[in-house]
Parts: structure tokens; sequence; C-alpha cells
């Protein structure tokens, strides 16, 4: 049988990963077409919280560091009215009530932490949409959050790699930072070989040969707990051993993936949370799809998953 030709597109890691933890969510999600009718609240959140963020950066719209909270807040507001409904679970721990009273909150901390620390710089960009072929015929596709200059970034290191990396990362230096948002600290390893950034390392190398090297690369987690926080995670670059060891981990998934290989993986149902597509999987669960599911004709990366939250 010859594969369908539905799986012979770009993709992005966080589908890699998606099929990783579950080969069932993910034909549900990028073969099928599946989604969910409405957006979760916390996703609504980093949505609205990155596109604050972003026009204070790119000095759009003439939003400020000033202004930015009440920015957030009209886009929060819009968003809690607008159709369809987003969604919070009955058991949630944050809900839409805490994210209006923090997020505004929250937007002023980031923004006051990113600007000694941060900045786009001759070379910088936002959001972009990068394309690569990480091997002859493995396409990919990604957004890095921010390609930046960041300030002597030695001094948010571990420890153990302070000293070493200094001499290469005191001043401005270029690199690639993820924004996320949690209701929660992220581990102290958990950039250390995060493979998105990796991912991103290597795509801006690939996509943008004539701009400067990435020299380090973070996760910014901007945190809304009852006292709102920012955490800075940065690592230096990847280095090629890493680099090519994802490239093989990338061949590998996307191998399975072109021969329709979707193993279900019973134990990602409620491994964060209920999976999205519980419903399909669970015949006790199929009068739910009604409600809590579309099928949408679009597939591929059309269909990629919110990377930058939780």
């Amino acid at each position: 049988m010859t594969p369908d030709t539905r799986f012979a597109f770009r993709r992005s890691v966080s589908q890699r990963r998606t099929h990783r933890d579950c080969g069932l969510k993910y034909l549900h999600q990028y073969g099928q077409g599946w989604t969910e009718t409405s957006l979760r609240g916390t996703f609504a959140f980093g949505i609205e919280f990155q596109e604050t963020v972003n026009e204070v950066l790119l000095g759009r719209n003439g939003v400020t560091v000033a202004t930015a909270p009440e920015r957030f807040a009209q886009r929060w507001a819009a968003r809690l009215q607008a159709a369809p409904p987003i969604r919070f679970a009955p058991n949630a721990r944050v809900k839409a009530a805490d994210l209006t009273a923090r997020g505004p909150v929250l937007v002023r901390q980031a923004l006051e932490a990113f600007a000694p620390r941060i900045r786009l710089g001759s070379h910088g960009y936002l959001d972009k949409s990068l394309t690569y072929e990480l091997t002859p015929g493995l396409g990919g596709t990604g957004r890095p959050d921010i390609f930046c200059e960041g300030f002597n970034m030695h001094e948010l290191l571990p420890p153990a790699l302070r000293d070493a990396w200094a001499p290469q990362l005191s001043g401005w230096h270029y690199g690639i930072a993820d924004f996320k948002t949690s209701g929660q600290k992220y581990g102290e390893l958990d950039a250390e070989l995060d493979e998105q950034l990796t991912e991103y390392q290597i795509a801006h190398r690939l996509a943008c040969p004539d701009l400067p090297p990435v020299e380090w690369v973070a996760l910014i987690v901007c945190i809304y707990t009852t006292v709102p926080t920012v955490q800075w995670l940065v690592m230096p670059p990847r280095s090629a051993t890493e680099e090519a060891s994802h490239i093989h981990t990338a061949q590998v998934i996307d191998a399975q993936i072109r021969a329709e290989v979707f193993p279900r993986n019973p134990r990602a149902c409620f491994a964060m949370g209920e999976c999205a597509f519980v419903p399909l999987c669970y015949p006790s669960q199929r009068h739910r799809i009604a409600t809590d599911l579309v099928q949408r004709r679009e597939r591929g990366n059309a269909l990629d998953e919110l990377d930058f939250m939780e």
C-alpha cells in the first residue's frame, strides 16, 4: 500500500513531539483534522499576553511599557466576550477572573524585566515563520518567538556554566528565546535540552544564513501565580553533536509518520489534564464528540499546535 500523501508536508517540532507522545493523537489532529470547538482559557491568555508584549517590542500601535497593562486588559476583556467562548475546566486552579487580575501585572513585570536584558537590535525578529530542510527531503517549519540581542546572558546561566561562558556572553549577543506562560515555575533543567530551542537554533541557521548566529538560547517563563513573576532559563547554544542528535530523532519520527505508524499511548490520555481527543478514543465518551470537537478540512501545518503556552 502506498502511504497517504496527506502526511507529506513540512513538520514542526511540536508536531513531531505530538507523535512521540501519542501517535493516535497525531493522526486525529494532523491527519483527520480534528480540533477542539473552543480554545482553552490558559491558551487564550498566552495568545493575548504575547501579542501585547510583541506590540511593545515592535513599537506597534503606540503601545509602550507604561500602557501595555491596560492594552492587555482590553485584549483579554474582548477575548472573554468573543465567540466561541473560551473554556476553563470546572476544577481548574486558575479561573478567568484570576487571569483578569494577574495578567496586567505580569505584562508589566515581563516588559520591565525584558527592558535591560533583551532588544531586537539591527537583525532581530519576532514570531517569524521559517521553512527549511533539516536533511534532504525532511522539511521543517518553525516560528521562533524572538531572535534578539541579549545583554550579559552569562549572568543568567546555571552557576556551573557561568564562568566558562562569561567571556563569550558578556555584552550584547544574539540568541533565540521562547516565551512561555505558565501557572507554575519550570524545572531548572527544562531549557538545557529543550527540543524546541534546538529546532529553532537549527532553523535560524538554515533559513537565515545572512543573519548573526545564535549564541544563546532561553526559555522566558511568565508565571501567572498569585504573585506573578518571570523566570529566565538560559543556556549556551546547542553543540554540533546535540544538533545532529535532534535531526536524527526527527528523521526517525518523520519516517514513522510517512509510513502511517500511529501507536496509541494510553498513558498520555490524562498525563497533563485530559487529552482533547478522549471522546474519539474512549467509546463511553463518544457522546461528547458533537459538543467538544469539530473536524476541519485543513490538515498538516494549518492545524499546528500552539507552542508558546504551558
